[in-house]
């Protein structure tokens, strides 16, 4: 964590077109503010509703009743990535540093701005769910059914 070689707030410096030097609380709110205009929040956390929503948002979901070969091949390439992810999952994390280790620590403020920057982005997660709720729930989508607290919204009627 402490070599020169260590990410140091990778994500919010490619936002900001800022790649070396330091940054400030001002170069966050800007990384914030592109993420919260330019971007449709997925979690790696929450892989299957991101997933989902993605699908849901670029309209790549088909109803349950249109069985083609394409609905077939996304649910497939769906399968197939959630099954990475378990995989991969299990083997990173006996890779992770322990929380609250001095190498936990450490990584935590070299990339300050990026946890900044991930708490953000999680709260939007939840907020932009509930937004897409709010306006299908208008334009008379699944009436009756109630917004989830976790980021997203009820399986039921959504295609």
């Amino acid at each position: 964590a402490k070599s020169s070689l260590c990410e140091n707030n990778k994500m919010t410096r490619s936002l900001t077109n800022i790649l070396t030097g330091t940054l400030n609380d001002n170069n966050l709110k800007l990384a914030q503010e592109i993420v919260r205009t330019k971007c449709l929040v997925g979690l790696y956390t929450k892989l299957t509703h991101s997933l989902d929503r993605i699908e849901r948002f670029f309209h790549w979901k088909m109803p349950k009743t249109i069985v083609t070969e394409k609905m077939a091949k996304l649910d497939e390439c769906h399968d197939v990535v959630i099954e990475r992810y378990n995989i991969h999952d299990h083997e990173m994390r006996s890779l992770y540093p322990e929380k609250g280790s001095e190498l936990w620590g450490a990584l935590l403020e070299k990339n300050f701005h990026d946890m900044q920057l991930y708490n953000f982005a999680e709260q939007l997660f939840i907020d932009q769910g509930r937004l897409y709720y709010k306006f299908r729930q208008q334009a008379g989508h699944f009436p009756g059914t109630k917004w989830t607290e976790e980021g997203h919204f009820p399986s039921e009627g959504l295609t």
